[in-house]
């Protein structure tokens, strides 16, 4: 975790939510009090209360860690939400439909992560210790985009690299496809 000093208290910097991604879109101005609020959680009557200087150097270290909080992280195959664990999809159990219906939310602008996200991870049922698996809520697309309303929470980290990986598996599995057919 990352700490900032405004003032002369420390702030843990804990990572940017979905909910925070979609307030971040809107504001452009690292330097205002609205921005350093949102991703250091310090109330904005506190940050008017420091000095310019320290207001700059916080919004400029707060702009580099935004930036690199947009990156993709460590690929989580479960996720606790405060009140469930989600776990990941298996792209090689994923069905047409949700190939699809996730092939067209991240073909839309701006991209809606929350849905995306209740696609990728859904909520466990039971968990089994001899094969230590968790089985995953079967999909329905009107259950997930229900479940999204919750899905604020999760780091965008955590989905952007659940994108990339299943967007990866897809690339090889096309390749190994089209290699096979080749080789026949």
């Amino acid at each position: 975790m990352m700490k900032v000093q405004l003032g002369n208290k420390d702030y843990e910097l804990k990572g940017i939510t979905l909910d925070m991604y979609e307030k971040l879109k809107d504001n452009k101005n690292p330097e205002n009090d609205e921005f350093i609020s949102l991703i250091t959680g310090i109330p904005q009557h506190k940050i008017r209360q420091a000095t310019m200087q320290q207001i700059n150097f916080v919004a400029k270290v707060l702009n580099t860690y935004v930036s690199n909080e947009t990156q993709q992280g460590e690929l989580r195959p479960l996720i606790f939400t405060g009140k469930e664990i989600l776990g990941l999809i298996n792209p090689s159990k994923m069905s047409y439909g949700e190939w699809v219906d996730l092939e067209s939310l991240l073909s839309m602008r701006p991209l809606n992560f929350k849905h995306i996200a209740a696609i990728l991870y859904r909520p466990t049922t039971k968990y089994d210790k001899m094969t230590n698996e968790r089985t995953l809520v079967e999909y329905d697309y009107d259950e997930c985009v229900e479940r999204s309303k919750e899905m604020g929470d999760i780091l965008l980290k955590d989905v952007l690299s659940a994108i990339f990986f299943l967007t990866k598996f897809n690339h090889l599995l096309v390749e190994d496809t089209l290699t096979s057919m080749e080789n026949q």
